[in-house]
């Protein structure tokens, strides 16, 4: 058994204890009979890894990326404003936030990479719209987490 499991099998054990109505497999946990040898801790980790493993890690990755991609407040008014405008002009957007050009153009480039805005060319100008409706249900469950 490794130390990992012999260290959560004592947590597993003292939790059992507190809780008062836990029982591990064997149903010896809160008699105190149940040793690190005969527990089958060894076994439930390694299930617990087998799962971790088995989510897509692509999946996580563009997660994350929009997860990130709201993680700022002016990239969540960016959203906000294009949610109620339907498509702006990144001038119009910098003029509405209020921020330089470079910053404005930073936050629309993450937005754009991590597939929350589109973008469109007309002539010399940039138009961004969301690329879908969806992200702002991510935002109002946020909201209602929150209160």
């Amino acid at each position: 058994m490794s130390e990992v499991s012999a260290v959560l099998f004592e947590r597993v054990r003292k939790t059992m204890k507190q809780k008062d109505t836990l029982t591990c497999q064997l149903g010896r946990c809160l008699l105190g009979e149940c040793s690190v040898t005969e527990c089958p801790v060894e076994e439930w980790i390694n299930e617990l890894r087998d799962k971790a493993e088995s989510i897509n890690k692509k999946a996580l990755t563009l997660e994350a990326r929009v997860f990130h991609a709201l993680s700022h407040p002016l990239r969540l008014k960016i959203v906000k404003l294009l949610a109620v405008e339907g498509e702006l002009c990144a001038c119009e957007i910098q003029a509405a936030i209020g921020e330089s050009q470079s910053s404005t153009s930073y936050h629309l480039g993450l937005l754009r990479k991590a597939g929350i805005l589109k973008a469109e060319k007309h002539g010399v100008w940039a138009y961004y719209r969301l690329n879908s409706p969806k992200v702002l249900s991510i935002i109002s469950m946020t909201d209602k987490i929150l209160r």
